[in-house]
């Protein structure tokens, strides 16, 4: 134990060229002074990274937390909301967020087009079944996100391209 000690003292010493009189000459004891270096450069490496990863993750908190933030189109203009057309989406859009006054939004028909809409920066914002929007964005549209809880009679949600 004491050889242990004394060894990693000593490697420890001629890595940073202080506290330490050996002077490394062996090959072992260079082929050790090395591999502690690069220990401590990938150890340095991975604290960066993950410290960068994690305030990066902390500040992208989507502009958009729920539904209200639609309210009268406020926060999006109403021609860069997507609804499909004839729909419950688009009945509780127009009671509930335009509170019946007519507002031009962007009128889709299909409810795919809601995702795909998205990706061709057509539209900012849409609403789409939650359970089918949360598969759509698992499998086959990865670069969007949902944001806030479902909302409705029959959970809808709100998608929006990831990190906008």
């Amino acid at each position: 134990m004491r050889i242990l000690g004394r060894s990693l003292y000593h490697t420890i010493g001629a890595l940073v060229q202080r506290g330490s009189e050996l002077q490394v000459k062996t090959l072992f004891a260079r082929i050790q002074t090395v591999t502690v270096w690069l220990m401590s450069v990938v150890i340095v490496a991975l604290l960066t990274s993950n410290l960068t990863i994690y305030f990066t993750a902390q500040r992208e908190q989507p502009w958009l937390k729920s539904i209200d933030d639609l309210n009268m189109c406020q926060k999006v203009d109403c021609k860069r909301i997507g609804v499909v057309e004839r729909s419950q989406h688009e009945e509780y859009f127009t009671k509930e967020v335009t509170h019946s006054i007519e507002m031009n939004y962007h009128r889709l028909k299909h409810p795919t087009e809601c995702f795909t809409k998205l990706l061709d920066g057509h539209i900012d914002v849409s609403l789409a079944d939650s359970s089918s929007a949360e598969y759509y964005t698992q499998t086959e549209y990865c670069q969007l996100e949902l944001v806030g809880e479902p909302f409705g009679k029959t959970h809808f949600a709100v998608a929006l391209p990831k990190y906008w």
